[in-house]
């Protein structure tokens, strides 16, 4: 029987980009000014808590969100945003419309980018090693990253993950159960946000 855990899913704080609903996929864009106000709230929205482990994407913005939680941040670029390749940089909008054009499936793959379905597959490693961890664990990472783990998690398919939306800074929390499954607690969670007046940019791949 395994122990009953927390996991919490951790969109990155805002970026300039965020702002400017630009691709950012694996351009390692920082925090802007709201975006560390927004890492700070989630480092006290995280205090009481007892998180053991914190595991960041390796890129900027997703490290300095972690880094408010704990200063033991494992980072990992297989929690990476998916890869955008050519398009990164460009207006979300358009990318998403190529996207729609090109039939929408999960292996629709940008020039030189990765594939929906080749970020699921890359992302099987963080959710076994979330199915044996032995301690509350922050993951924190990005939009589309956490989309796919929210639906790994919850034992669905790659095409689920579209179901799924995250606002910066949000806090998505589960409990690994002692037969092995994961039951969702809360889904995008912003309340640690009031305070700070911060807005995030819901929704937009990152």
């Amino acid at each position: 029987m395994l122990p009953s855990i927390r996991v919490y899913l951790v969109r990155h704080g805002q970026t300039a980009w965020n702002l400017d609903k630009r691709a950012q996929g694996h351009t390692d864009i920082p925090l802007d000014e709201v975006g560390l106000a927004q890492a700070e709230a989630v480092g006290r929205a995280f205090s009481a808590a007892s998180v053991g482990l914190v595991l960041a994407s390796d890129l900027k913005r997703a490290h300095q969100t972690a880094l408010a939680i704990g200063t033991s941040v494992k980072a990992d670029a297989l929690l990476r945003e998916q890869g955008f390749g050519e398009w990164e940089g460009e207006d979300y909008r358009e990318v998403r419309r190529r996207f729609i054009t090109a039939g929408d499936h999960p292996d629709v793959t940008p020039p030189g980018g990765e594939s929906k379905r080749d970020v699921w597959n890359r992302l099987a490693q963080i959710h076994q090693r979330l199915s044996e961890t032995l301690f509350d664990t922050a993951v924190v990472s990005h939009g589309g990253t956490s989309s796919m783990l929210c639906a790994r998690l919850l034992g669905g398919t790659v095409e689920m993950a579209a179901s799924f939306k995250f606002s910066n800074a949000g806090v998505t929390e589960f409990e690994r159960m002692a037969d092995g499954r994961f039951r969702l607690i809360r889904y995008d969670d912003t309340s640690h946000l009031v305070m700070a007046g911060e807005k995030s940019a819901h929704g937009v791949l990152s």
